[in-house]
């Protein structure tokens, strides 16, 4: 499974106090702006004109891909980061491990060594022969997405398998399909590898036998059965995202996603549902993929509503003709960079307001509910398009 993201826009859905939306803004000559009064106008910013002003409006900006370069990552790490530790690097890949893996090695361990469990030894060699597997699935995503276009950040072995992270996905939507399509691919290769040298060397492949069958059996199910998983249309699932990628074709990156995250949702509560009465795991993992659906559903949606968006669009502008400077201590955005750059030192500022410069010369300020205005604004203005 793959999940994209930008972690400046995390960084900003997570910390965001409720207090900073209705904080006011500081008003010209307070101590909280770096210069005096006689250099600012006392005017309150109108969201839905800059909307219709600039010349990419939202209708342009929802429906582009993702090809913004994303420059240096200025934010700090995820909470997942916080909660795994390296395992090396595959292919330029790092592989990580989150610390409620461990729960899954207990498991397995208590499986192994319990009554009619195939011993310690067994069990662990299972499970990491398991997990290589997933290992193999998850690197089929990340060295097809890479040479598409895709940033890999890493990937995350969890309780109930691995996820790719990336910073972005490839652009054209026939690249994020490919870069989808590869890991399933990858799995069903190694399972009919596996079938294929069962068959040559006499080790029957029937009856299915994942806990105590041979090693190339249980190879050989365990990777088709993860292929077949992973190819169910739910969102962020390898399925998902071909379907996103097949409907953005035709309906644009925004609606493509908002309906295959809906497909998924709608998927992880069967998933739910089935596994009340068969198996615990199925629940687990229904419910992972319904809050991924819908975590990757904002990210993607808030993306594409800042993308091209700099921080001279949403600032707060100066009186014309004023020169004075900024001390050197003031941290400052530049007015020509991109507002999802800043995000991170934005909403660290005192109450949310940073100055903006232009060349050294001051232009502006802009605060943290400038951005939630016009984040609102478009989803607004998306409703009304769909209304």
């Amino acid at each position: 499974m793959t999940v994209a993201g930008d972690r400046r826009l995390d960084y900003l859905l997570v910390t965001l106090d409720p207090d900073v939306r209705s904080s006011p803004r500081p008003r010209p000559g307070s101590a909280d702006l770096p210069w005096p009064e006689s250099c600012w106008r006392s005017t309150d910013s109108d969201v839905l004109k800059r909307l219709s002003a600039l010349p990419d409006g939202p209708a342009e900006v929802h429906d582009r891909g993702m090809t913004r370069d994303p420059g240096p990552d200025r934010s700090p790490p995820s909470g997942s980061s916080h909660w795994s530790f390296p395992l090396g690097r595959v292919l330029g890949v790092e592989i990580r491990v989150h610390a409620s893996f461990f729960l899954l090695v207990a498991l397995f361990a208590f499986a192994s060594t319990g009554p009619g469990g195939a011993g310690l030894l067994s069990g662990m060699s299972w499970l990491v022969v398991l997990f290589a597997c997933v290992v193999v699935h998850e690197l089929a995503h990340c060295v097809v997405g890479q040479a598409r276009g895709a940033v890999v950040r890493d990937i995350v072995l969890l309780p109930i398998g691995g996820m790719s992270r990336l910073e972005r996905l490839p652009a054209r939507p026939e690249d994020e399909f490919a870069m989808a399509a590869a890991g399933p691919l990858a799995s069903v290769l190694l399972g009919v590898g596996a079938a294929m040298v069962a068959v040559a060397v006499g080790v029957a492949l029937l009856p299915i036998d994942l806990a105590t069958g041979s090693l190339l059996a249980r190879l050989c199910w365990v990777n088709l059965m993860l292929a077949a998983f992973n190819l169910l249309p739910a969102f962020p699932l390898d399925g998902g995202r071909m379907l996103r990628a097949l409907l953005e074709r035709r309906h644009g990156k925004a609606v493509a996603t908002r309906r295959a995250a809906s497909v998924g949702r709608v998927v992880a509560v069967a998933m739910i549902a089935t596994g009340c009465f068969f198996d615990v795991w199925l629940v687990i993992i229904g419910a992972f993929v319904y809050f991924a659906a819908t975590a990757e559903e904002r990210s993607t949606l808030q993306h594409l509503r800042l993308r091209g968006v700099h921080v001279r669009d949403l600032m707060h502008a100066p009186v014309a003709g004023t020169t004075t400077g900024v001390p050197s201590a003031t941290i400052v955005l530049d007015a020509d960079d991109e507002v999802e750059d800043d995000l991170p030192a934005l909403v660290r500022a005192p109450r949310g307001v940073l100055a903006v410069v232009d060349h050294a010369v001051p232009v502006g300020e802009i605060r943290v509910v400038d951005v939630v205005d016009w984040l609102r604004a478009c989803a607004d203005a998306e409703d009304g398009r769909a209304a």
